[in-house]
C-alpha cells in the first residue's frame, strides 16, 4: 500500500523545518542543528519486500530491505526517469514508473533490471497495479481523469474523465480500485467505468491523502479541508464524516499489517495512529486526536490513538510493507518508523556511498562539501546545490583543504589524465561564485591501471605542503587504500608515500607508509598517520608504528586527532585511545566503534561513532571520555566529522550531513 501527500500539505508540514534542537541536558548546553539527506522531497515511494523503490531529486532508488544495500536504478538525468510522480510494485515485483517520460516499467533480469516503456495517459500523479498484472494491467490517474493500461494503451474510465486524482487503492479483489480525488471526493471504479461512492458528496477535501481499512474492516478515507482533517467512514448506512483538531493536519492514511494507521500531527510534529470508533459515553483515550462527527447532532465519534512510532519532522508520503511502516519526508530521504525514533535508509542524495567528507567555508552561509562519493555541494548548512571548483568540465571534486591563512585548496581527479587536478579559492572571498576558484597544479600520479581515486583526508601542513590520502578503485570495481600523495602548493612538486614493490624504483623523499590511510595529524617536528593498521609517526627521519600490541583496542584507526586534555587521541573500529609517549591506552569502552574525532571552538571534543554523534567536555579524562557514556547530540551510524573555520561541527552519517552550532 501506498499514499500520496498533496503539494499543499507537504508545504503545510515540512516548509517550518529548518533543522533541530538537541536537548539542552549535557556539555555546553543545546544545539541548533541543520540535517539534510537529499536536496528535495522525496517525490515517490513503494514497498514490497525484498525491495523499497525511491524517487526523487538523486534519480530512482532500489534498497534491499534485507541487508541494507542500495543500487541507483537510474540517474537524476536519465529521461526514463526524469520527474518521477509515482511507484507501483506488481505482482510480479517489477515496479511501474511514471515519469515525464510516460510510464515504464523495471523488470527483473537476472542480475540487472531492464526497462519496459508501455506508453503515457498524460500527466500521472498516482498509479497501482492490478492482480495479475500480466493480464489485469494497471490503474493510473493524474490531472485528467483515470486510465486503465491494457496492455497497449491507456483508454480513459468513463465517470471520472477529468477529475484529478490524488490517490488509488487497489479493492479487495486486486481488480477494482477506490480512486481518491482533489476536491472531488471518493469514486469507486473496476472495468471501464468509476462511479462516486453512494454519499460520496458529502466528502469534502482538499485531496483524499490515503484509503484504508481498520482491523474491523471498516474502510476509511482521510484528507484535510483547509486547516482541519478529516476522516471519512464508508459504512453499510453510508458515508460519516469526522473532523479533528485545527491546526493538525493529515499527512498519509495507509494500510499496515491489517490495519488503518493515519499520520497527522501539527506542522514538524506528525504521529502515526490507528483508528477506532468510540462507544457511547467511552472516554478519549490518552493522547489521541479527537475525531467528533461533522454533524453535530451525531454522536458517533473516531479517535486516533498514538502507536508509539516516532517519526522525522518532515513526513510527505508513507508506504507499508507487513507490520512495517516507511516514511519519505521534505529533507531526510526515507526511514523505517520505530518506537526508538526513525531509522533512515541508505542512499541519499548528499551520501550515497561515501565514507569520508571534507567541509571549507568562505563565510558562515557559504560553506564547500565534497565527499568521496564523489560529490561537490555549496550550502548555506541548510540547502544544498551542486557546484563546480574551478576544475576542468570533465574533472570530478575528491576533497578540500585550507591552509593557516584561510586560503581553500580544492582537488579534482583528472579525466584526461592519471593525476590530479589543484584549484585554489582566496581568503578574501567571502561569498564566492564559480568563477573565482582559479587554477593551481595538474599532478601526475602513478596509480594501478585503469584506477580511479578517491580522498580520505586532505589537509595543509606549516610547511605549505598538502598531504592527501589515497583510495583506489580498479576497473573490477574493487577498493583499496594506496597510500598518499604529498603536493608542494608552490610548485606542484609531488611524492606519492606507500609500501612498494620488490625492486620497484622508490623516490629518495618517499615514505613507507601504510596502504589505508586514513587521517593525519601535523604536531610540531612530527607527523602522525592513521590508518587502518595502527598509528604510524614520521619523527626525526624514523618511521614507528604501534597497532594492537601496543595498547591499540583496535589497529583500524579511522581519525586521529589532539584531545581535549592535550594528549593526542585516535578513533578506532574499537574505542578512543590516547597516547601516553610511549603507548596507547583506551579511553573507556572499546566495545563502541568510533570514526572521527573533531575539535570546536570551545575546545570540546566530538567523536562520530556507529551510534551517534557524541560530545566530550573540555579537558575531559579517565570516565569523563568515554564516548560510549557521551551525550548523543545527532543520533545515527557516523562516518566522519569536521571542524569548520567558525568552531562549528559537521557530521557525517551514512545517511546524512548535519551541522551543528552552539545555539
Amino acid at each position: 500500500m501506498w499514499a500520496r501527500a498533496a503539494g499543499a500539505v507537504v508545504a503545510a508540514l515540512a516548509g517550518c523545518h529548518s533543522g533541530r534542537e538537541a536537548p539542552a541536558a549535557g556539555p555546553g548546553g543545546g544545539f541548533s542543528i541543520s540535517e539534510r539527506a537529499e536536496t528535495a522531497p522525496i517525490a515517490a515511494l513503494a514497498v514490497k519486500p525484498p525491495f523499497l523503490w525511491t524517487a526523487g531529486a538523486a534519480g530512482l532508488h532500489r534498497v534491499d530491505l534485507a541487508d541494507g544495500d542500495y543500487e541507483a536504478v537510474a540517474e537524476p538525468t536519465d529521461p526514463r526517469t526524469r520527474g518521477v510522480s509515482a511507484i507501483a510494485i506488481d505482482d510480479d515485483g517489477a515496479a511501474w514508473v511514471a515519469s515525464t517520460a510516460g510510464i515504464g516499467r523495471w523488470v527483473v533480469t537476472g542480475d540487472d533490471l531492464r526497462y519496459e516503456t508501455k506508453g503515457t495517459p498524460g500527466a500521472v500523479t498516482a498509479i497501482v497495479a492490478r492482480r495479475p498484472v500480466a493480464t489485469e494491467g494497471i490503474w493510473a490517474g493524474g490531472p485528467g481523469g483515470l486510465y486503465r493500461y491494457d496492455g497497449r494503451i491507456f483508454p480513459s474510465i468513463d465517470g471520472i474523465r477529468d477529475v484529478p486524482i490524488s490517490t488509488i487503492v487497489l479493492d479487495d479483489d486486486g481488480k477494482g480500485a477506490w480512486v481518491g480525488t482533489y476536491k472531488h471526493g471518493l469514486y469507486h471504479a473496476e472495468g471501464d467505468h468509476a462511479a462516486p461512492v453512494p454519499g460520496g458528496e458529502s466528502i469534502f477535501l482538499d485531496a483524499v491523502l490515503g484509503i484504508a481499512k481498520t482491523a474491523a474492516g471498516t474502510r476509511l478515507a482521510a484528507g484535510n479541508a483547509g486547516n482541519e482533517p478529516r476522516l471519512y467512514a464508508l459504512t453499510k448506512a453510508g458515508v460519516e464524516g469526522f473532523h479533528g483538531p485545527p491546526g493538525t493536519l493529515v499527512a498519509a492514511l495507509v494500510d499496515r499489517g491489517g490495519d488503518a494507521v493515519l499520520i497527522a500531527g501539527p506542522p514538524g510534529k506528525p504521529q502515526a495512529y490507528t483508528l477506532r470508533p468510540l462507544g457511547p459515553g467511552e472516554a478519549w483515550p490518552p493522547g489521541s486526536l479527537k475525531f467528533p462527527a461533522l454533524e453535530r447532532e451525531r454522536a458517533a465519534r473516531w479517535a486516533a490513538v498514538p502507536t508509539g512510532d516516532r517519526l522525522p519532522p518532515d513526513v510527505t508520503l508513507a508506504a507499508s510493507a507487513g507490520n512495517d511502516l516507511y516514511v519519505a519526508t521534505q529533507r531526510m530521504g526515507v526511514a523505517r518508523a520505530t518506537p526508538d525514533g526513525p531509522r533512515y535508509v541508505p542512499g541519499s542524495q548528499l551520501v550515497g556511498e561515501a565514507r569520508h567528507f571534507h567541509v571549507a567555508c568562505a563565510s558562515r552561509v557559504r560553506c564547500f562539501v565534497v565527499t568521496d562519493g564523489p560529490r561537490a555541494w555549496v550550502t548555506d548548512g541548510d540547502t544544498y546545490q551542486t557546484t563546480r571548483l574551478g576544475e576542468p568540465e570533465a574533472a570530478t571534486p575528491i576533497a578540500l583543504a585550507t591552509d593557516a591563512q584561510g586560503t581553500t585548496f580544492a582537488v579534482a581527479r583528472d579525466a584526461e589524465a592519471t593525476g590530479l587536478v589543484l584549484t585554489r579559492l582566496p581568503p578574501n572571498v567571502r561569498a564566492p561564485v564559480e568563477s573565482d576558484w582559479q587554477p593551481l597544479h595538474k599532478i601526475a600520479l602513478e596509480l594501478p591501471p585503469k584506477a580511479t581515486p578517491t580522498a580520505t583526508f586532505a589537509a595543509v601542513s606549516g610547511g605549505n605542503t598538502m598531504w592527501l590520502g589515497l583510495r583506489v578503485t580498479d576497473a573490477a570495481g574493487v577498493d583499496s587504500g594506496y597510500g598518499a600523495v604529498e603536493i608542494d602548493l608552490g610548485n606542484g612538486h609531488a611524492v606519492q608515500h606507500r609500501p612498494r614493490r620488490a625492486g620497484e624504483k622508490v623516490p629518495p623523499e618517499a615514505l613507507p607508509l601504510p596502504t589505508g590511510l586514513t587521517g593525519i595529524m601535523f604536531d610540531k617536528g612530527a607527523t602522525y598517520y592513521a590508518s587502518l593498521s595502527g598509528v604510524s609517526r614520521w619523527q626525526e627521519g624514523q618511521l614507528r608504528t604501534w597497532n594492537e600490541n601496543d595498547g591499540l583496542a583496535s589497529e583500524s584507526v579511522h581519525a586521529i586527532a589532539r584531545g581535549s586534555d592535550g594528549a593526542i587521541w585516535a578513533a578506532t573500529s574499537g574505542g578512543l585511545a590516547r597516547f601516553d609517549g610511549q603507548n596507547w591506552v583506551p579511553l573507556g569502552s572499546t566495545e563502541l566503534a568510533t570514526r572521527g574525532l573533531a575539535r570546536d571552538g570551545k575546545g570540546r571534543v566530538w567523536v562520530a561513532t556507529a551510534k551517534g554523534l557524541r560530545l566530550l567536555p573540555p579537558d575531559a579524562a579517565g570516565t569523563a571520555a568515554d564516548p560510549a557514556a557521551a551525550p548523543i547530540i545527532v543520533a545515527g551510524d557516523m562516518r566522519d566529522v569536521a571542524t569548520d573555520r567558525f568552531g562549528r561541527i559537521w557530521a557525517m552519517s551514512n545517511t546524512s550531513i548535519a551541522l551543528v552550532d552552539q545555539k
